[in-house]
């Protein structure tokens, strides 16, 4: 970290500083300068440096003026990076510590600071940057090649259970090509989205329950469904176990909740249910179930996955009855998001 000088030091100690320093007036008059400023920027001699206005020097004067805006309201500025151009016209990046002096009244009288060259530093940044590019080109033909690979399955089930005589086996084979979709979708939007590792779960929900709805379709034809989701991402690890537990749930309720042709509706919840904690839920106005859920062991296999996948998430299951119809939610802890800094390094921006 680069700290703002003291520009009252004898003049060797100010030469002899192995960063560039420099007082310059509010206008972007250069009142002085030491040699490491004048090396670095290429100039022959101080005095040629000082007939450049200051602040004709950085490549992109919309940067600088915000630098100077934050100096003037806050008096001090920490290792801001700026682009500034050489005597012969190269770029050159460069770390900036400034402060402004004032006089009695409080009026800007100087500018004064030091900076030093981080252009190997950007040099590497933008290298990794660019291999991250790379990988995320790689990891996004991945989500795309999974997805097709998963359709493939789910179709070579829909065929297999065109052989099949028993209905029950048929169901069997249905539930696979459920889940197998489950997943496939929810790489489709991996791959469909700006962040690679997280997707908006409220927006998947909508896109897996219709799927799921066109398939029972022939057999729901009085049962209506509804939405009430918020927009909330959430990882890759989160996301298909609680995609799965949702595809389960909703399915059982359509397979199960409606006999005989019985009218109802099924609504389907994601919400925040505490400033860390989500909570997805499945509920229905049907005969209610008959498999109590409170059994450690045992149950339909659906269930028994939707316990297991509960515990991948380190979520709580609980089911209520009412009335005739059912309600079963999950609970869990939501992954926690890391902070952005400013302009004013470690300090909170007041204005956010």
């Amino acid at each position: 970290m680069l700290k703002v000088p003291n520009l009252s030091h004898t003049t060797r100690s100010f030469d002899q500083a192995p960063v560039g320093l420099y007082r310059m007036t509010p206008q972007g008059e250069i009142l002085d300068c030491n040699e490491a400023m004048v090396e670095l920027l290429g100039f022959p001699d101080r005095q040629s440096l000082a007939r450049r206005n200051a602040f004709d020097l950085p490549v992109d004067s919309s940067e600088s003026n915000r630098w100077r805006q934050v100096l003037e309201s806050d008096d001090l500025v920490r290792n801001h990076e700026l682009q500034i151009t050489r005597c012969d016209g190269s770029p050159i990046w460069v770390q900036v510590s400034s402060r402004c002096v004032r006089d009695a009244e409080d009026r800007p009288v100087y500018y004064e600071g030091a900076f030093g060259d981080i252009s190997e530093q950007k040099r590497r940044e933008d290298k990794e940057k660019e291999a991250v590019k790379e990988k995320e080109v790689l990891l996004k033909e991945v989500h795309h090649r999974v997805k097709n690979n998963l359709q493939i399955v789910s179709s070579l089930l829909n065929l297999q259970s065109a052989y099949l005589r028993n209905e029950y086996d048929r169901e069997l084979f249905r539930e696979s090509q459920n889940r197998v979709k489950a997943m496939a979708l929810l790489h489709e939007k991996l791959y469909q989205s700006d962040h690679l590792d997280r997707i908006d779960f409220g927006e998947y929900l909508h896109s897996l329950v219709s799927t799921l709805f066109q398939s029972y379709r022939p057999t729901v034809g009085t049962v209506r469904y509804t939405l009430d989701v918020d927009t909330i991402p959430l990882d890759i690890d989160e996301a298909i176990p609680c995609g799965l537990i949702a595809g389960e749930l909703f399915s059982n309720a359509l397979k199960h909740a409606f006999p005989n042709g019985r009218a109802g509706s099924v609504e389907i919840s994601f919400k925040r249910s505490a400033p860390s904690e989500l909570r997805l839920s499945v509920s229905d106005d049907g005969i209610g179930m008959k498999y109590d859920f409170k059994e450690e062991q045992g149950g339909p296999l659906g269930l028994q996955l939707v316990k297991s996948l509960a515990g991948q998430l380190g979520g709580v299951l609980v089911d209520i009855h009412k009335g005739a119809g059912t309600t079963i939610a999950l609970s869990f802890k939501e992954p926690s998001r890391s902070n952005r800094t400013s302009l004013h390094g470690n300090r909170p921006n007041p204005r956010r």
